[in-house]
């Protein structure tokens, strides 16, 4: 037993685990034990070994605790100085009893001088006293901001975001917006990879298997799946929209892994394509219009099947093996360099 995992002294695999209620106090109560078999252990190891994973905040939990202490002391601070309206000195050398100001005492029966703290309050000083406030009264200072980013930035190293992406975008700008993006997309991608191995891909193997042992589904359906985790971050959307299609049509990428980018199925993304085109084409028949007075989407399909027969009557010959020589333009400079060659192969 290990950290409530029940291990398996001959594999070294899980066979249960224990499951604890955790109060506000950090009090357990033993609830239940599972089976290995009926529950999705999410976490992530760092070492091959690990039964149990340690929380991506872990390097950042001082760091939090810190700023929230801080935060709480300077606006106690910045309260304090901003309710003090007026100072008042005696120079005079009668003797001041300011305790007559109040009658409330403290645990050792001393007269207590000042009163609570409130909104536009005025101070009466004995000769000598005086009111200093660290800092002056402007607080918080530049200093404490200054400070303030760096907890943050060590928060963000130790989640693995850029500063700029999770907290001031503002300067982010032009190439270095782009790597951060990519750096944070790293980390959601690793994120995401570690919840679709330990719980997504497991429950839909038991969905599958539930399916077809009561007949729902055929013995023939395979388990490749994919999984959707919604559209990746940018900044400039059409820029890598032009480079996805680019990138497309010269066989780089497939269509469903740029679908996949914008958080869309591939499957039911070109079904409703079709469909869309299809009502179209109805649409214009029935109002006797041209479909692509409707919309441009029919006109890709129209391109594609003037594509298409160009292709078949560019082949002649017996049994299609020789295609017709497509007439070649060329341009200006083309031609002279061309010209040049030919004069340079003459002269030797």
């Amino acid at each position: 037993l290990i950290g409530g995992i029940h291990i398996d002294r001959n594999t070294g695999a899980p066979t249960a685990y224990d499951i604890y209620n955790r109060s506000i106090g950090d009090f357990y109560t033993y609830q239940a034990t599972i089976a290995a078999s009926q529950a999705f252990h999410l976490f992530d190891p760092l070492r091959i070994d690990q039964y149990r994973g340690i929380t991506a905040f872990h390097t950042a939990i001082n760091d939090q605790q810190d700023i929230r202490e801080i935060e709480n002391s300077e606006k106690m601070a910045a309260k304090y100085a901003s309710m003090q309206a007026a100072v008042i000195r005696r120079n005079n050398n009668n003797p001041a009893d300011l305790s007559t100001l109040t009658s409330d005492e403290n645990f050792n029966n001393q007269v207590i001088k000042l009163e609570s703290v409130e909104a536009g309050k005025v101070s009466y000083l004995e000769p000598g006293e005086d009111i200093v406030f660290p800092d002056g009264p402007s607080r918080p200072s530049g200093a404490f901001a200054e400070f303030h980013k760096i907890l943050l930035r060590n928060i963000c190293m130790g989640l693995g975001i850029p500063y700029s992406f999770a907290v001031d975008p503002s300067a982010m700008s032009g190439p270095t917006a782009r790597l951060e993006m990519q750096q944070a997309g790293r980390t959601f991608r690793r994120y995401q990879k570690l919840l679709e191995d330990k719980v997504l891909k497991p429950l839909k193997n038991v969905v599958i298997a539930d399916g077809i042992a009561r007949g729902l589904i055929e013995n023939k359906a395979g388990s490749q799946s994919t999984f959707n985790f919604g559209a990746n971050v940018s900044i400039d959307l059409g820029r890598e929209s032009a480079s996805a299609i680019a990138e497309f049509k010269t066989g780089l990428r497939t269509a469903a892994d740029i679908y996949a980018e914008r958080g869309l199925d591939f499957e039911s993304s070109l079904r409703q394509r079709a469909q869309e085109a299809r009502f179209i084409k109805e649409l214009a028949k029935e109002y006797e219009v041209p479909a692509v007075a409707i919309s441009d989407i029919v006109e890709s399909l129209v391109y594609a099947q003037q594509a298409a027969q160009r292709a078949g009557q560019a082949q002649v010959g017996e049994g299609g093996e020789t295609q017709a020589i497509q007439d070649i333009s060329l341009n200006g400079a083309q031609v002279a360099s061309l010209i040049n060659i030919i004069n340079a192969v003459a002269a030797g």
